[in-house]
């Protein structure tokens, strides 16, 4: 860990950026001048040490969203299949299901983007049933 390398006051400065939204309220914080940190946030090791840091805090933020995915997609779920709840409300939460579920689907598959493939365009594949007799009927005209 990089942060071992560093300096007492340069630990308590680290400690602090991690904490605190800005650098002059990281000073306050741990009782170094706001020129001082900056100073240190010059130096190699102190910024590898701060990117470090932060690249963990990121690291457990998206592990903490993603323990509550299934809980939100529960909710929406049970939202969108609730014959008692508004029709606009079973709708936004049904949209909402299948907007993440495509960014989902695209993201776990390296970004490529979903393809709708139609029958009629592959080569060889049956066509679909007619519904209704009208579509049995071909046009007079082809």
């Amino acid at each position: 860990m990089i942060a071992e390398t560093l300096t007492p006051n340069q630990r308590k400065a680290l400690a602090a950026l991690l904490t605190n939204p800005t650098t002059a309220a990281a000073a306050r914080a741990c009782g170094l001048s706001d020129r001082v940190i900056t100073k240190y946030k010059t130096l190699p090791q102190f910024a590898a040490a701060l990117a470090e840091g932060r690249e963990a805090q990121l690291s457990e933020a998206v592990n903490s969203l993603a323990a509550s995915y299934g809980a939100a997609v529960g909710t929406l779920r049970s939202i969108a299949e609730n014959p008692k709840e508004q029709a606009q409300a079973r709708v936004n939460a049904a949209k909402a299901l299948l907007d993440y579920g495509l960014r989902f689907s695209e993201a776990s598959s390296g970004g490529s983007a979903m393809r709708v493939v139609f029958v009629d365009d592959i080569p060889g594949a049956p066509l679909p049933a007619p519904r209704n007799q009208e579509e049995a009927q071909p046009d007079a005209d082809t």
